[in-house]
């Protein structure tokens, strides 16, 4: 593959979060700005990247990549173009906060998650961010999903969790944000109810036995689901997710 074959495939995703669109709709120029690849080459100064919907046609120096007659131009200059940031552990309701509990209860617990996660999403996405993996909330995450997908409200692409699965309750975030059980069987019947709710991806919190992980990773593994697994207490905790 191409130096420039790689650059179109990556830079693809900074669009990801515009959703599709007809193929008939006009060309858009991006001209002008300074163009990183994601694979550390060169930068390309006075760069063009065309878009036609959801697809990325060209880009490259702009003496290498044509802009075609009628396209929409946005001037780029002194602006840095770059494939879109991926956000691997995110908690959407968090817009900065020093101490969770004490936010939790300034945001008024439950009721305030949908507010704090409409102005979390567009400081996510106005800071490069074009997919994120929300790895704990309660399940109004999915519709907040939804809203993203449908173009409600702006906010990057968003895979999510919903309530995580564990032994230990915590009382510094609201209980809806968390799946409390005392048995692999729970484990895998909290997952089950969370695939069947729509959720993206499985958490394991802490304080589970090796059977929790197992329990909980088969019942998502045969769904097609992965799994992650909140690795802040030592070995052997890590290894018993790692094993299952």
């Amino acid at each position: 593959m191409t130096f420039y074959s790689r650059m179109l495939a990556v830079v693809a995703a900074v669009l990801v979060s515009l959703g599709a669109q007809a193929q008939d709709e006009p060309v858009i120029a991006l001209t002008g700005g300074m163009l990183l690849d994601g694979y550390e080459n060169s930068r390309i100064h006075n760069s063009v990247v065309l878009i036609q919907g959801d697809r990325i046609l060209a880009a490259g120096p702009a003496h290498e990549v044509a802009v075609p007659e009628g396209a929409k131009i946005i001037d780029t200059r002194g602006k840095t173009v770059m494939p879109g940031l991926i956000d691997l552990h995110a908690h959407v309701e968090l817009i900065g906060h020093g101490d969770y509990k004490e936010y939790y209860e300034f945001i008024g617990g439950a009721a305030g998650l949908e507010p704090s996660r409409e102005i979390s999403a567009k400081h996510l996405l106005r800071a490069g961010v074009t997919t994120a993996l929300d790895l704990g909330s309660s399940y109004d995450i999915l519709a907040h999903r939804e809203r993203i997908r449908s173009g409600e409200i702006p906010g990057p692409r968003l895979l999510v969790s919903g309530p995580w699965i564990s032994r230990a309750p915590v009382d510094i975030v609201p209980p809806e944000m968390q799946h409390i059980i005392s048995s692999s069987e729970e484990a895998a019947a909290k997952t089950t109810e969370l695939i069947n709710r729509g959720v993206d991806v499985i958490k394991a919190w802490v304080g589970l036995t090796a059977a929790d992980y197992k329990a909980i990773t088969d019942t998502a593994h045969k769904r097609g689901v992965r799994c992650t697994r909140m690795c802040i207490t030592p070995m052997p905790f890590a290894w018993r997710s790692i094993t299952a």
